[in-house]
């Protein structure tokens, strides 16, 4: 089954593969709803996954693999700390198609392209592909969450058009911030002569540091804490009250901003809260390389020791947009940092989330414009109101994230925000707008001709049942003919005619026995002779011989109808017992009259079939008492003649 793919567009690719297909979508909205699965097994030699729970997923479903961690990094006590020695497969991804489901093992149509590591957290997410779509309202997804494994990712696609006529938002979705120490005791300042208070790492719940912001490496068992930076996590700051650093994207974190010299802090010739958060470390060079796409990163906690500090904020998560055309609203994708929304009074300040990630992956952009934001969150702020001579250190800025556009340039009337988060500052009295060495985020950048990623190689292991080389829709005179034609079929049974007046719920029409096997293919054709007027949709559900069943793409097609000519209603006033109507049938199809009183109540209705060409119809009429009337002649335009009955 080694197929040639003739297509000049890889986002075309994606739309083929996608076998289960919701048709036009007038208002997508509130949490979108990718299902997505922990992936805890890859057996590349069968090229499968093992998943918490399959049961969201079918055959023919389009799918991303997605590695959010594994990277390795420098874990000495210098201020090479969270240096990434290793990028691994953290933020490797791509698009494939699944060809079985058995149990909780899914296995892929074509060979995948990266290797990836279950420990490193890779997540399957399910991607519906829409037959055009519309966001009517503030969409999102849910966060990442890393004792699930899963989230912070948000993938809509469409074969056609996708307009955005809703805010999109991802914020504050990403990597955590590092968390807060309320409650743990306070340090006191006789600490010896060792500069215990200076480590680039300690093990959690240490009073001499605060913990790193969360990121692509893993945190390291007894090195969760302290100023070093986790990769891209800012580091969390040392103790006295120094501030958290500022994850990172694309652009770096700002490192946390320290204590001003407080006498009684100085010991053994080093001085106690001069040692703040090192910022996250900046991920461009991966991104740049068209094969990473990363989630914020977190920013790192504060010191706390008074329960007054704050934590580290959350980075911003993923939005993947695909489609043939991109059509704005004057609205906002959005995957934003989180900021600090409450000062540190007293302790330190944590650092802002990194920005997000946002691609647009289509060929063309319609009208209407949009904003595009990944900036970073903001460094936390402190209120402290005391002495000038112990002001408290504020938190790093949150790097910017990074836009793609598959195309060459985004449209003149997009606005980009890739900026790093500001730095926080003191806000109190005695020591208002002192930063104290705290660091904005750097930028992050606006990228062009992002590649889609999905592997064209076959899986030898894999046969579907059916692959389809074409599929139509047409409508012709009083029908709609439906034709198919396949290059390969594998035990397949039946193809199961479904239609939908709504282009969300389908109902079956009809059964088409397939070949079962062929290695060349068949063609067939199957007649809905009792169309509706206006739009309809059409799907095939492929029924193999063991019970599995395949989704077709879905075609849509605009149902004229028969529209009769009335030519003539006679007598008209009718004295006698019967109306003679004359029509004139374009086609053969369905006619449905009736005849209606004043009070819009229906007295005679008569639905036939007739053929081509001109008829006459009797309606009895000698029952019904002097008066007006109205003769309906339904069709896909209706025509309706007054008529009088007097005797």
């Amino acid at each position: 089954m080694n197929k040639t793919f003739g297509i000049g567009s890889v986002l075309a690719l994606l739309l083929l593969l996608q076998a289960t297909v919701s048709a036009q979508i007038t208002g997508l909205a509130g949490t979108l709803g990718n299902d997505m699965v922990k992936v805890t097994n890859v057996d590349a030699a069968n090229n499968s996954v093992d998943v918490t729970s399959s049961a969201a997923f079918s055959i023919g479903d389009t799918v991303l693999v997605m590695q959010m961690k594994g990277a390795s990094i420098d874990i000495n006590n210098a201020s090479t700390f969270g240096d990434i020695n290793d990028i691994a497969n953290a933020g490797g991804y791509e698009f494939a198609t699944i060809c079985d489901v058995q149990g909780n093992t899914i296995t892929f149509t074509n060979l995948l392209l990266n290797n990836y590591d279950p420990d490193g957290y890779v997540q399957l997410i399910r991607v519906p592909v829409y037959q055009n779509v519309v966001i009517g309202g503030t969409l999102t997804e849910q966060a990442w969450n890393v004792n699930t494994g899963v989230g912070g990712v948000m993938v809509v696609a469409a074969r056609g058009w996708l307009r955005v006529n809703a805010p999109v938002r991802m914020n504050g979705t990403g990597f955590a911030g590092g968390w807060d120490m309320n409650g743990y005791a306070p340090c006191d300042c006789n600490c010896g002569a060792a500069p215990q208070y200076q480590d680039y790492y300690y093990n959690s719940g240490n009073c001499r540091s605060a913990a790193k912001g969360e990121s692509i490496a893993d945190s390291i068992p007894g090195r969760e804490f302290g100023r070093g930076k986790l990769a891209a996590g800012g580091g969390g700051g040392n103790d006295h009250n120094s501030g958290g650093a500022g994850g990172a994207n694309y652009g770096a974190g700002g490192n946390g901003g320290t204590t001003i010299n407080p006498s009684c802090f100085f010991f053994g010739g080093y001085c106690r809260g001069q040692f703040a958060g090192v910022g996250g470390v900046a991920l461009s060079s991966p991104i740049a390389s068209n094969d990473r796409i990363f989630l914020g990163s977190g920013g790192g906690s504060g010191h706390d020791n008074n329960t007054t500090g704050t934590p580290g904020a959350s980075g911003g998560g993923i939005i993947i947009l695909i489609a043939d055309s991109i059509e704005g609203g004057n609205r906002q994708l959005e995957a934003i940092g989180n900021g600090q929304l409450f000062n540190a009074v007293g302790d330190g300040s944590g650092g802002g989330g990194a920005g997000g990630t946002i691609i647009l992956n289509t060929r063309a952009y319609g009208p209407g414009a949009l904003t595009l934001n990944v900036a970073g969150g903001k460094g936390g702020d402190n209120s402290w109101g005391g002495s000038s001579t112990n002001c408290k250190g504020p938190g790093g800025g949150g790097g910017g994230g990074a836009i793609w556009s598959a195309t060459a340039t985004i449209p003149a009337n997009y606005t980009t925000l890739v900026t790093g988060g500001i730095a926080g500052s003191n806000v109190g009295a005695t020591c208002n707008g002192m930063s104290l060495g705290a660091g904005a985020g750097g930028a992050g950048a606006v990228l062009n001709n992002w590649v889609f990623r999905t592997s064209f190689n076959p899986f030898s292991g894999c046969v579907l049942p059916v692959e389809y080389a074409y599929f139509n829709a047409t409508a012709e005179d009083a029908q709609v003919a439906l034709d198919w034609g396949t290059t390969y079929e594998s035990n397949s049974a039946y193809f199961d005619v479904q239609r939908s007046f709504n282009g969300a719920t389908f109902t079956s029409i009809g059964r088409v026995n397939s070949a079962g096997n062929s290695a060349s293919g068949e063609t067939y054709r199957f007649i809905d002779d009792a169309p509706v007027a206006g739009e309809l949709w059409y799907r095939l559900r492929e029924v193999d011989q063991n019970g599995a069943s395949l989704y077709s793409e879905i075609r849509s097609v605009f149902f004229d109808g028969i529209v009769p000519e009335l030519q003539s209603v006679y007598p008209n006033p009718v004295s006698g017992n019967d109306l003679n109507i004359e029509l004139l049938m374009p086609a053969a199809g369905n006619i449905d009259l009736e005849l209606v009183d004043i009070q819009g109540r229906t007295l005679l209705r008569i639905q036939e079939a007739l053929s081509k060409g001109s008829r006459t119809l009797q309606l009895p009429v000698g029952s019904f008492a002097d008066g007006f009337y109205l003769l309906k002649v339904n069709g896909a335009r209706q025509t309706v003649r007054k008529v009088v009955i007097r005797r």
